[in-house]
């Protein structure tokens, strides 16, 4: 379904909608939204669009002319004018804006610059017009109405009790608040009327079929729709309603019932979809949520046999269901030569969200079968992610790949030999060296050293091969546990001093970086994103980063080392745990571990990236790799 608005981090900190007369009709159903860390309430007017709306932003108040969309929000900007934190907006009982105003340099209370507490509160008036607060008295009928009519949801809402209380002697009174030009007002005596006996109900009923505004008609729909009685004849009128934002309230009000209760609607509900409106569709799929299939077998009954010749919005609709008796007619579209490209991701996509064996088998052949490469591209990405998740125990994925967590029998013999107390030192620095040498054999050193199952003159003998491991991964892991000769310190002082080139930083971070990490769309999505990295950091943490990448470790790239019940020794970046844990590793290949496949799991202190030295760089390559990214201040990416 589609957002609303995409505002950024951290909004919005409060919202209202103003209801009220007193900045007269263009403000009248104004959504408020106050965003604190980009110093400005902004202002929508929600439009019909569909079964849903459509938000455009503007702002109200701001304290800035320039957009201050890419605000960092721990960033000390010595700019006051940026220092306007709106943590809240209201409305008063005057029909005047309130606007709450922390005042700081920082947004984000843990790390505020204000000591004192200081802050403000702004009211924002229509110039040329005084705005008093109404003097109301709760203890009679039109001040009770009054009440009702206030912009402050707290005043109404005493107004609404105390009308609520006295039943069907006030329904003449608030029955005239429907001659009113504010279609709020009218909204709040409509959800009374329906309270107040069958006097309130029956004219509330009259507004359902009758009204011509069709957001009353809503109104009114949702006041009875509770009505167990009278739900199935509250139904049968709006599910005729010309406009789709009624039908989908009737949509949204079928979720909890039973399908013998929603049966007689489901094929006028469903025709009222055009295929288009993606706020319809979805509450189409509430509607039909734990029936699913039973609402597939019924609409189904009125297409075409050949799935291929499903219409546009009984596909769409069979995407939003997924049902299991589907299976097959997806796996059918998804292969066929004569559909749309979207049409087969659409039956792919619909797929992946089956959480059943045949639905898995489906998806292999489609990624075996298929002659449209982007429809192979996604069932391959549908695999790899759903494997990780809940198609995980429904088929043997180590038989399909050919891989598994076994550890060979020629390293699970060295293994042995270096387990054993009574082999002699001189040989187990020989089983150890064999084992440096594969990705298997020096994950399992490693986890040894780890384990303090190496002796000192173990690790003395096997430290040299460890260290010329083809791996990285090997290479890198290998620091904390073994010793690394030859490795020269760097001086970021000395570094400082250098001339730098930006051009051939470019191709230092080119060559060496983005095999774990990214720039815009540039590398690999396997370390942090580097995009903005220049608007983090000055050059010497920059350097000290690269030099020294053990010191800092960030926050969702703290390795783990899981060690398997067959032996394996496994490292990476954990992207989920539950019954499945999935790493990722140095290059990016997920590794999916079945929860009782696990004999052990803990943090390790050494970072998976590989130090300056590692990676081969001179003092002249980080002066000029340090330059080029500082460069990279994009975050907008």
């Amino acid at each position: 379904m589609p957002a609303g608005d995409n505002t950024g981090a951290g909004s919005p900190t409060g919202v209202v909608v103003y209801e009220g007369d007193a900045f007269g009709p263009e403000y009248r159903g104004m959504l408020l939204s106050a965003d604190a860390g980009r110093n400005v309430i902004f202002a929508y007017q929600p439009s019909p669009n569909g079964a849903g709306f459509d938000l455009k932003r503007h702002d109200l108040i701001t304290s800035t002319q320039e957009s201050t969309e890419a605000y960092i929000w721990n960033d000390i900007d010595e700019d006051k004018r940026k220092w306007f934190r709106p943590s809240d907006v209201t409305v008063g009982t005057d029909g005047a804006i309130y606007i709450a105003d922390w005042y700081d340099p920082v947004v984000g209370g843990h790390q505020m610059m204000d000591t004192i507490g200081y802050g403000r509160i702004y009211r924002i008036s229509p110039k040329e017009k005084e705005l008093k607060t109404p003097q109301i008295d709760l203890s009679t009928i039109d001040g009770q109405i009054t009440a009702l009519l206030n912009p402050a949801v707290n005043v109404r809402s005493q107004g609404f009790e105390k009308l609520l209380g006295q039943g069907e002697q006030v329904v003449g009174k608030v029955k005239k608040i429907l001659e009113s030009d504010n279609p709020y007002h009218r909204a709040r005596a409509i959800w009374l009327l329906s309270k107040l006996g069958p006097q309130g109900k029956t004219i509330v009923k009259n507004l359902l079929k009758n009204e011509s505004d069709p957001r009353l008609r809503i109104v009114a729909y949702r006041a009875l729709k509770d009505d167990a009685e009278s739900f199935k004849k509250h139904a049968a009128i709006a599910v005729h309603d010309p406009s789709p934002q009624v039908r989908r309230e009737v949509a949204i009000s079928f979720r909890d019932k039973t399908w013998e209760e929603i049966r007689p609607f489901i094929q006028e509900l469903f025709e009222g979809y055009n295929g288009n409106d993606p706020w319809y569709l979805e509450t189409l799929g509430m509607a039909m949520d734990g029936k699913e299939e039973l609402a597939y077998a019924e609409l189904l009954s009125n297409q075409p046999e050949d799935p291929l010749y499903w219409s546009n919005t009984f596909a769409s609709l069979v995407w939003r269901l997924h049902p299991k008796s589907a299976i097959n007619a997806l796996k059918e579209r998804a292969l066929a030569e004569s559909l749309t490209p979207d049409l087969k991701k659409q039956a792919v996509d619909a797929l992946a969200f089956i959480n059943e064996t045949e639905a898995v088998a489906a998806m292999l052949a489609i990624q075996k079968s298929s002659t449209d490469e982007r429809v192979k591209e996604m069932s391959q990405y549908w695999l790899d992610f759903r494997k990780s998740n809940d198609w995980y125990a429904l088929w043997a994925w180590e038989t399909e790949k050919g891989e598994g967590f076994r550890v060979p029998d020629d390293i699970a013999e060295l293994n042995e030999i270096l387990l054993n107390q009574d082999t002699p030192t001189k040989q187990k620095i020989d089983a150890g060296k064999e084992m440096a040498g594969s990705l298997i054999g020096g994950r399992l050193l490693i986890s040894l050293a780890a384990n303090n199952q190496l002796s000192n003159e173990v690790i003395n003998g096997v430290s040299e091969a460890i260290f010329n491991n083809p791996e990285l991964e090997i290479r890198t892991l290998a620091s904390e546990h073994f010793i690394k000769f030859e490795e020269r310190p760097f001086s970021i002082t000395s570094i400082l001093e250098l001339t730098n080139d930006v051009s051939k930083g470019e191709n230092v971070f080119l060559t060496k970086c983005t095999s774990c990490h990214k720039n815009g769309t540039t590398g690999n999505d396997i370390g942090p994103d580097l995009s903005s990295i220049g608007e983090k950091f000055d050059k010497t943490a920059l350097l000290d980063a690269i030099i020294n990448p053990n010191a800092s470790i960030v926050f969702g790239y703290e390795p783990i080392m899981i060690k398997t019940k067959s032996g394996q020794a496994l490292y990476g970046f954990l992207l989920s745990e539950g019954e499945t844990t999935v790493l990722k590793d140095m290059t990016g290949k997920q590794m999916v571990i079945a929860a009782d496949d696990i004999e052990s799991k803990e943090n390790i202190k050494m970072g998976i990236m590989p130090n300056a030295f590692a990676l081969g760089l001179t003092e002249q390559d980080l002066a000029n790799l340090s330059a080029y990214l500082l460069t990279l201040k994009n975050s907008t990416l």
